[in-house]
């Protein structure tokens, strides 16, 4: 079974991964679901600055050669001017924002990290808070926007772990 580890903002969604059908779906797939929360244990929660961020997501794929790792922060209140993409993405509408940092975290992982294998790390930050998502009509946002998010990254990893596969059998 391969691992996700799910690099996240505070305890909310580490609870929300772990028991909601967001592992339960990775499990149907093959994966097992593995969030932390960012800092120090006892840390409450909150956005971190990326150079605090980056050293745990590095970690991990150092620690876990085998797994995917991914990241669960809110947009909201994201101190940008730290995170990569920045300036540029304080211009851009929000979605578009979100896409120009993950693009920036995923070349960051790679500046640290040259031989780290493609797919390994998928970036993720929630446009919306996570927090607001819980008190909306759960089985809307579990359709509309977990679950399409969980199935991108799936389809990642399995892309991620045909490649593999076809590289092992040459």
């Amino acid at each position: 079974m391969g691992r996700i580890l799910v690099v996240v903002e505070g305890p909310t969604e580490r609870a929300s991964l772990q028991q909601t059908d967001v592992a339960a779906q990775c499990f149907q797939q093959g994966f097992s679901i593995h969030p932390k929360v960012v800092g120090k244990p006892g840390h409450k929660g909150g956005v971190r600055s990326f150079e605090r961020v980056l050293p745990e997501i590095l970690a991990f794929l150092r620690q876990e050669p085998q797994a995917k790792v991914t990241t669960l922060f809110d947009f909201y209140a994201l101190p940008l001017a730290d995170w990569p993409g920045h300036p540029q993405s304080a211009a851009l509408p929000p979605a578009q924002a979100v896409t120009h940092i993950e693009a920036g975290m995923a070349a960051a992982v790679a500046a640290a990290l040259p031989n780290l294998m493609p797919g390994r790390f998928i970036p993720y930050i929630q446009l919306f808070e996570f927090e607001a998502l819980l008190f909306a009509d759960p089985a809307a946002i579990a359709c509309a926007q977990v679950e399409r998010r969980v199935a991108v990254v799936l389809g990642e990893l399995h892309r991620g772990r045909r490649k593999t596969a076809a590289r092992a059998s040459v």
